[in-house]
């Protein structure tokens, strides 16, 4: 089963975002949320198997992540 992890802001903050996830060995998914007269966010999703192992890692992995992005130097995939 799939758990949302993070609300990203943005299409680049949860392509690096996953990114990141994956490089760790993550099974990551985005899944953008919202419709045309809202801001589109996207979910980060993981499966529940690896909750425990995410929460250790994510508040690192989204400090570099957010600050690759804010710094120009995200390299992570597209969705």
């Amino acid at each position: 089963m799939w758990t949302v992890v993070y609300i990203a802001s943005s299409e680049i903050v949860a392509n690096e975002v996953c990114a990141r996830l994956r490089h760790e060995g993550v099974l990551a998914k985005a899944k953008a949320i919202g419709g045309a007269k809202t801001r589109t966010e996207y979910q980060i999703l993981v499966m529940q198997s690896e909750l425990t192992d995410v929460r250790e890692l994510l508040p690192t992995l989204l400090h570099d992540a957010l600050n690759a992005v804010r710094d120009g130097t995200s390299g992570g995939a597209a969705l």
